[in-house]
């Protein structure tokens, strides 16, 4: 029988392979994790942003999925980029709906590619100014 790994140990080699970007380690370091504690959130997560960067959307989009909790801007953002990717632009479009407040600029940039790919090339024009707009107004706020 094969001792059980430390589960220490692989917490490390995980947060190494993250650091190094090295994806099929972390792959490799989270699912031995996963087997010690199955389903935990945080290491699902890394194995998703794992696969997203190798391009294996859906592997990645089947577990940001099956997270179902989205309390940052970038895991709900990993999700829509994954049906992005996918081509499933109205799901797409649900999500970032969701995320409406956030000032994650990345969800107004994926919303004018929506609109471009779909050939709506005025509302991805009118999207971006606006969200430039808006961006343009924040900052001039901030005091030098």
């Amino acid at each position: 029988m094969d001792p059980k790994p430390d589960i220490n140990l692989l917490y490390k080699r995980l947060s190494d392979s993250i650091k190094a970007e090295n994806d099929d380690e972390t792959l490799r370091f989270s699912q031995q994790i996963l087997q010690e504690t199955p389903q935990d959130p945080e290491i699902l997560l890394f194995q998703a942003l794992a696969f997203l960067r190798l391009g294996k959307f859906n592997e990645s989009l089947q577990i940001l999925q099956a997270l179902k909790s989205f309390s940052d801007p970038f895991t709900l953002y990993s999700l829509c980029y994954c049906l992005y990717k996918k081509g499933d632009f109205a799901q797409c479009l649900e999500k970032i709906n969701l995320a409406e407040k956030s000032s994650f600029p990345g969800f107004q940039l994926l919303e004018a590619q929506i609109y471009y790919k779909q050939e709506k090339y005025d509302d991805s024009f009118i999207n971006l100014c606006s969200k430039k707009r808006n961006f343009l107004m924040k900052i001039s706020r901030i005091s030098w």
